[in-house]
């Protein structure tokens, strides 16, 4: 390697394999498959070239390598797959799911998941394990903005979305006590759970949201780039993220990095014919403790849906209890809280 990486990335693989040989502008690209199943060079990793292009452009950062293989191996039961260092390793059976119509977009999803390690893992990585979320949930994140722009917004949201689900079912048998940067962090697999990856990808999620995908993009690029060939830690991130944004980001990385669990919402309507005014009463309901925020601060979108009209309004809440009125001129016969999945670890409550 003619660069400087960590040396948990390096890997040595064994075995007779078939290469099949292409390549992204002058980059070299190699898979190495069994050599009686060639035919998965397309159908697993068909899209390889297209994930090079598109987190090039949106990172502004050429793939920073002199290469990158994609081996498949057996009895890599306990991970998908591995971001060595120009040479990912993939388990056979995650990868063959590819020949089945349910298991095409999983896999797709691999791929792009340990090639984005390429930026966020090996060109710029953690420092310690309590800081693994800035490797996987950047990853996991990857995966939607790939989507996003192979297959469109829709195809995104619902990326998000359905790791948000897998989030909150993990947490159903056992309650995930830790942040994002998680001071529990033990040299051992327990770091490799749904916090760090689903939950650190919504979040990334929620914070493009939050300063906007100019503002965004633009932090990412400046944190690669100021820490390329480095170990990073979050306020790393956070400095990145302010100087693209001008935001200040303190109360967003204490409630959703330092900090655990999510905000939960009851929202209580009444609307009063006389004054076309509806009245929402939002009680954010988590239990709080040392790690999870009483308070959440929410910058919330509200559709209300009437029969002659749809307004939207903008709201932000940031008491535990607060009351907010809005002219309408008719009663509503909907209303939608964060519609679009801005904040999508919100849970809501209609009553």
């Amino acid at each position: 390697m003619p660069v400087r990486h960590s040396v948990y990335l390096v890997s040595f693989v064994v075995g007779k394999y078939v290469k099949i040989k292409d390549k992204y502008k002058n980059i070299p690209l190699g898979i190495y498959l069994y050599s009686s199943k060639e035919n998965f060079a397309e159908t697993a990793f068909g899209r390889t070239k297209d994930m090079f292009r598109i987190f090039e452009d949106l990172t502004k950062i050429d793939y920073p390598f002199n290469k990158y293989d994609q081996t498949i191996v057996a009895n890599y039961d306990e991970f998908a797959a591995m971001e060595n260092i120009t040479a990912t390793t993939l388990s056979d059976k995650e990868v063959f799911f590819a020949e089945f119509d349910f298991g095409k977009k999983q896999v797709e999803d691999i791929v792009a998941h340990e090639l984005a390690h390429s930026w966020f893992g090996n060109l710029v990585t953690c420092r310690n394990w309590a800081e693994l979320w800035l490797n996987e949930g950047f990853a996991t994140f990857m995966e939607a903005a790939y989507r996003e722009k192979m297959y469109g917004r829709e195809e995104y949201i619902e990326k998000i979305r359905n790791d948000v689900e897998i989030h909150f079912a993990e947490g159903k048998p056992k309650r995930l006590r830790h942040g994002l940067y998680n001071q529990l962090a033990r040299p051992d697999d327990s770091i490799f759970d749904t916090t760090t990856y689903q939950k650190g990808g919504a979040v990334i999620h929620t914070l493009r949201e939050q300063i906007g995908d100019k503002a965004f993009w633009k932090a990412v690029n400046i944190y690669l780039n100021r820490h390329k060939l480095e170990n990073v830690e979050t306020p790393d991130l956070q400095r990145a993220m302010e100087e693209g944004s001008g935001q200040k980001l303190d109360w967003f990385f204490a409630q959703w990095i330092y900090g655990g669990g999510n905000p939960r919402l009851e929202v209580e309507q009444n609307y009063d014919a006389k004054k076309k005014i509806l009245t929402l009463k939002l009680k954010q309901t988590q239990e709080g403790d040392a790690l999870v925020k009483d308070v959440f601060i929410l910058p919330l979108e509200v559709e209300i849906q009437t029969p002659s009209k749809t307004y939207t309004e903008k709201i932000k809440m940031d008491k535990r209890e607060q009351t907010f009125s809005i002219k309408v001129n008719s009663s509503p016969q909907i209303i939608l809280i964060d519609k679009n999945s801005k904040i999508p670890l919100l849970v809501v409550k209609m009553k």
